[in-house]
């Protein structure tokens, strides 16, 4: 996930799968919760939760409206 910062839009560095993942194993977490701890916007976060999904290193459930997201060990 490239993480840009937010004033001049520059790449400032990629942050790793594991270093998602790891943020995902503190228990269920939302798009908005790993975008905020990666100070990305939804859209990204989503995009990278949903490659990690498709690559089986997720799980992802359905709360209300929302989906929440955990490591699959």
């Amino acid at each position: 996930m490239m993480i840009r910062d937010k004033k001049s839009g520059r790449i400032v560095r990629k942050a790793t799968d594991e270093e998602v993942l790891q943020a995902v194993d503190d228990g269920y977490q939302t798009t908005r919760e790993i975008a905020e701890r990666f100070d990305v916007t939804q859209s990204v976060a989503r995009n990278y939760l949903l490659d990690l999904l498709n690559q089986g290193k997720l799980d992802r459930r359905s709360v209300g409206t929302t989906y929440v997201y955990r490591v699959i060990k």
